[in-house]
C-alpha cells in the first residue's frame, strides 16, 4: 500500500530543492534566517529520499526484484546524464587546462554525476551495499547504528574540513559512501526491524521538537562559520549532524499518519520528475525570463521568478503529461 504522506513530504521537499538552487543559497537576504532553512531544515530532504529508498528497498529485496530495480535506476541515470550533457560544456572552457585534464574531469563528472544527479550514483552503490550486508543491517542494527554514525559525522567533518580550505570538490563527502549509506541503511532498518517503530511510539512530537531545535541551532553555528570563513566556493553546509535525526523522525511520522494527499495522487511521480529535472527547467526560465527583463527594460527578481516558473511548469507538465514522464524516472 502507498503511503501517501510520505509521496507529499518528498514533494514538498523537492520544492524546497528547487528554492535552494533556484535563488536561496546565492540570495542576500538576512543570511542567518535564511541559514535555518539552507543549513538546517531543508538539508533534511535528501536525506528523507535516501530513508525512503532504503525503506522501500526492503520491500524490493523481499519482491525478489532487485535485477529490475537496479536496471531502472541505471537506465534512469543514463537518461538524465545525456539530458544534462550540457553542463559539461563548462569543463571544455576551462583555461589552462590539457586535453586529457578536460577528459578526467568529464569522465569525473559522469560517474559522481553531473548537477544534482550524485544522488543516482550514490543511491547505486548504497543499495548493492545494503543487499550484500543485508543480513547483518537486520540482525545487528545497533552495530550498524554506529557505523553509519561513524560515517555521516566523518561526511560532516570533510564538509567542514572543504569549507576551511575554500575547496569545490564536495564529491569527496557527498556521495554514496559519506552520505547515501548513512541514510539509506536507516531506511532499511526501520523497514527490517518493527520494535524501532514501537520504541519511538508516544514520543514522535517530543522527539520532531528536540530536532527542529537542533536543527535551528546547528544551522546558526554553521551560518556563522561559512560567513566568518569567507569561502568562495561553498556557502552552505550539505551534511549537518542534525539532519539525519530530523530526516528520520519526519519519515517515522510519515509512517504513523499514511493519508496526507498533497496534489491529487501525482505526488511520488512530480517529486521525483521535479528533483531529476529542476535545474534544466531553472537555466530555461532564467534565460527566458533574462531576455525577457532586457527586451523590456523592466528589473526583475530573475531567480526567484525562474524558481516559481519552474515549480509551476514542472507540476503541469506532470499532470498533462504523465506516461512520457513515468518513462523518464
Amino acid at each position: 500500500m502507498k503511503n501517501k504522506t510520505i509521496d507529499s513530504l518528498k514533494l514538498i521537499f523537492a520544492v524546497t530543492v528547487v528554492a535552494m538552487h533556484g535563488f536561496l543559497l546565492e540570495s542576500q537576504y538576512n543570511r542567518y534566517i535564511l541559514g535555518i532553512l539552507t543549513n538546517g531544515l531543508f538539508r533534511s530532504a535528501v536525506p528523507f529520499f535516501f530513508i525512503v529508498s532504503g525503506y522501500l528497498f526492503f520491500k524490493t529485496i523481499k519482491n525478489n526484484t532487485t535485477k529490475k530495480w537496479f536496471s531502472h535506476i541505471i537506465k534512469v541515470y543514463l537518461i538524465w546524464s545525456i539530458i544534462y550533457a550540457y553542463k559539461l560544456l563548462a569543463i571544455l572552457q576551462i583555461e589552462n587546462a590539457s586535453i586529457l585534464r578536460k577528459v578526467y574531469l568529464i569522465i569525473r563528472a559522469e560517474i559522481t554525476g553531473t548537477a544534482q544527479l550524485w544522488f543516482i550514483p550514490a543511491l547505486i552503490i548504497t543499495a548493492f551495499l545494503c543487499l550484500l550486508l543485508r543480513n547483518s543491517i537486520k540482525c545487528k542494527p545497533k552495530i550498524t547504528l554506529v557505523f553509519i554514525s561513524i560515517l555521516w559525522i566523518t561526511g560532516v567533518l570533510l564538509n567542514w574540513r572543504f569549507v576551511i580550505i575554500d575547496s569545490p570538490n564536495s564529491f569527496f563527502y557527498r556521495n554514496g559512501l559519506f552520505y547515501g549509506i548513512p541514510m539509506f541503511f536507516i531506511g532499511y532498518l526501520i523497514a527490517s526491524n518493527d520494535f524501532i517503530i514501537a520504541a519511538v511510539q508516544g514520543k514522535l512530537k517530543a522527539l520532531l521538537l528536540l530536532s527542529l531545535i537542533l536543527s535551528a541551532y546547528e544551522s546558526l553555528a554553521w551560518t556563522k562559520f561559512i560567513n566568518d570563513s569567507g569561502s568562495h566556493f561553498i556557502n552552505s553546509m550539505d551534511m549537518t549532524f542534525s539532519a539525519p535525526f530530523l530526516s528520520t523522525v519526519l519519515f517515522l511520522l510519515c509512517l504513523r499518519r499514511p493519508g496526507i494527499i498533497a496534489l491529487s495522487g501525482l505526488e511520488r511521480l512530480t517529486s521525483t520528475f521535479m528533483y531529476y529535472s529542476h535545474i534544466l527547467f531553472l537555466d530555461a526560465a532564467y534565460l527566458v525570463l533574462y531576455y525577457c527583463s532586457s527586451w523590456s527594460g523592466v528589473n526583475i527578481p530573475l531567480k526567484e521568478m525562474a524558481t516559481v516558473a519552474t515549480v509551476l511548469l514542472i507540476i503541469t507538465c506532470c499532470f498533462f503529461f504523465q506516461k512520457t514522464i513515468k518513462r523518464l524516472v
